[in-house]
């Protein structure tokens, strides 16, 4: 039976550099002269059984949160999700517990429309990382905030106005309105409803009872029903003139005075020709 003879390090110093390879060499010479070399590896016997985290983006991808998802490596159940901005060195941390098999994490607080690098490690019960879990690094860049165009639910330039006692009142609508409530009031406080009409129109006239002043309400209306901003104008209704009656309410103008001119010099003449008689 052929023996084996260990050769062995010279010294303690010697032994600990040599453990401490990352490739473990160690020579063994037998009693017929020959050599044999055996090369060891330095993963420990923990590590051995597990293999690298698969860490893999879900897809669901938001303004300010990425998920991702990986499979539980071997019997470890604590892990930590690393990131930071693409150039940023300052990396933050999740912690993450694993109930089971497949892992999912929304790592949150994130930055909007920032391409972010992600890598997820294992931990045993002692805190301690397991290097050789620490998967490839993943890149996923968080959505661009969408702001929503200005709603257009607005009467442009409304003017309101009295035609023979009528109160006529204009506007221009926006593109997002599709009616307008018409409202009315004698003292700018209490108002009464109107009109709803279509924004396309335009146009309203509302027949005046009463003289004074009055307050006139514009709100837009959108499709959804959504109230935009009311116009406030003020009309005033002034008493309507009577017809001048022929009889009983002469003529004011030029010839009403010529006329009483000529019968004044007419009187005046009658006068002065009975004197002289």
């Amino acid at each position: 039976m052929t023996s084996f003879v260990a050769v062995h390090a010279d010294d303690l110093s010697d032994l600990d550099a040599l453990l401490n390879d990352p490739t473990l060499t160690d020579t063994w010479t037998t009693t017929t002269g020959d050599t044999a070399t055996t090369t060891w590896d330095e993963t420990t016997d923990d590590e051995e059984t597990v293999s690298k985290i698969d860490l893999q983006l879900t897809g669901e991808v938001t303004t300010g949160s990425v998920t991702l998802t990986f499979q539980k490596v071997g019997d470890y159940t604590n892990y930590k999700i690393y990131y930071a901005p693409i150039g940023d060195n300052n990396l933050k941390e999740d912690d993450v517990k694993a109930t089971g098999d497949n892992v999912v994490v929304t790592v949150k607080g994130l930055d909007s429309g920032v391409e972010y690098q992600f890598i997820a490690k294992a931990f045993d019960d002692e805190g301690n990382p397991i290097e050789a879990t620490t998967s490839d690094p993943v890149t996923a860049t968080t959505a661009t905030e969408q702001h929503a165009a200005p709603s257009d639910n607005v009467l442009y330039n409304p003017v309101v106005k009295v035609e023979n006692n009528n109160i006529v009142i204009t506007w221009k609508a926006g593109a997002d309105v599709d009616k307008v409530q018409i409202s009315m009031s004698e003292d700018g406080k209490t108002f009464k409803p109107v009109a709803t009409v279509n924004g396309s129109q335009n146009t309203y006239t509302i027949k005046a009872e009463t003289t004074g002043k009055k307050y006139i309400k514009l709100v837009p209306i959108a499709k959804d029903g959504t109230l935009g901003v009311c116009k406030t104008a003020i009309a005033n209704v002034q008493p309507k003139k009577e017809a001048q009656k022929k009889m009983g309410h002469p003529k004011t103008g030029p010839e009403t005075y010529l006329i009483l001119l000529l019968a004044l010099i007419a009187a005046s003449a009658y006068v002065f020709r009975k004197r002289q008689a």
